[in-house]
């Protein structure tokens, strides 16, 4: 069964494709991956050789092509069921398809926030942390005075590192929720 052939876009761009790449790889399952880069003016062509649909992540077994990340961990959790890809008690397989639902289709601000913004915050954010490193550490000339400063701004950095990332999406992403409860259409 090592025919497998995942088409994935840029795993730091696509957490689509990233799910199924994870699960291939953490069950120890062989296939062979092809990696489109998702930001280039060739993408869509690219893409188009292997999905009607348009969009990785594709999943190819032989003549069976799969597309989408749940139904690649759906179509592979039947093929590989000793790899137990889903728990095993019915309950907790129910609670986690939910929970897999949940994350694939909601959340649309943090992923529509992430993979736009999530590089230069983080390389940002990285280099200014390992640049007041030292500093933190106390060493180099003047460090009782710098160490203090040095550790307040590495707190502040990773500090709103997270609020950009994560809280600030995700509170979005609750609000927008709420509001097309309330009105009953997208609150954009």
């Amino acid at each position: 069964m090592s025919n497998i052939h995942l088409v994935i876009g840029n795993k730091n761009y696509s957490s689509w494709s990233l799910r199924p790449w994870m699960a291939l790889s953490m069950a120890g399952i062989p296939f062979r991956e092809t990696v489109i880069p998702l930001d280039t003016p060739e993408t869509a062509a690219l893409i188009a050789q292997h999905s009607g649909a348009g969009r990785v992540p594709v999943l190819h077994h032989g003549r069976q092509v799969v597309w989408e990340s749940l139904a690649i961990m759906e179509y592979l959790a039947e093929l590989f069921p000793e790899k137990h890809l889903w728990p095993k008690a019915v309950s907790a397989r129910a609670v986690a398809r939910a929970v897999a639902n949940e994350m694939h289709a909601g959340f649309g601000a943090l992923r529509n926030a992430c993979p736009i913004r999530m590089r230069p915050v983080l390389m940002t954010s990285a280099t200014i942390i390992l640049a007041l490193f030292p500093a933190a550490l106390g060493l180099g000339a003047g460090a009782e005075t710098n160490q203090p400063l040095s550790i307040a701004v590495i707190g502040g950095m990773i500090s709103s590192t997270l609020l950009t990332l994560v809280v600030v999406p995700a509170v979005y992403s609750l609000v927008e929720h709420r509001l097309e409860k309330h009105f009953g259409k997208p609150a954009h």
